[in-house]
């Protein structure tokens, strides 16, 4: 049986059998955009606040069956390889770390905080499609990994020199003409500044 959720999606489910539905170690199948269907645990897959509140909107004596996302299948891969490796511990890059939590993360705290793991799971991927794993994270609603990606690709503008340095890095083409380049510059003096 099929049943559309209040978000528009179209999801299978089927009627309570002896296993209730909040129990979290059933399993989910993540349908990504190429067709691809990964059958995840709710625990981990309820780490995505958008899985977890299309999963709330269903009935209470329904499963969840098969749930479609925007995402690709490498990119679904790669936040399931950090739900399981983040399993039971704090997401959260190096909590022994004492900081002011008002205060505003440095690019130098943000670097110490950074696992080993964390910055090689982030570097697999080329800059182009660190951006574009960040927005489906994002997407996504993953606030640990969505972190990580803002940090990484932060640290990768921080350290180009010039916007050009930038445009090549992230493969940005140009579609302004030159005369609203130097308006922009002429409007904006402070930020050329150095």
């Amino acid at each position: 049986m099929a049943s559309e959720s209040s978000v528009g999606v179209v999801v299978d489910v089927a009627m309570e059998s002896e296993t209730a539905p909040q129990d979290l170690e059933q399993t989910i199948a993540l349908v990504t955009e190429d067709g691809d269907t990964r059958h995840v645990r709710k625990k981990l897959a309820f780490e995505s606040n958008t899985i977890k509140h299309l999963c709330a909107d269903l009935p209470d004596d329904c499963e969840v069956g098969q749930i479609p996302l925007a995402v690709s299948t490498q990119q679904l891969d790669m936040m399931i390889e950090f739900w399981e490796k983040h399993e039971g511990i704090n997401p959260h890059p190096n909590p022994d770390m004492k900081r002011d939590l008002m205060a505003e993360p440095t690019i130098e705290s943000n670097m110490k905080e950074m696992t080993e793991w964390q910055w090689e799971f982030m570097n697999r991927l080329s800059p182009v499609d660190q951006c574009e794993f960040m927005k489906k994270v994002n997407y996504m609603d993953i606030p640990p990994l969505y972190h990580i990606c803002k940090f990484v690709i932060a640290n990768l503008v921080n350290k180009c020199e010039s916007r050009a340095e930038i445009a090549e890095k992230f493969h940005i083409e140009q579609d302004m003409t030159e005369e609203q380049i130097q308006k922009i510059a002429d409007d904006n003096k402070w930020a050329f500044e150095t």
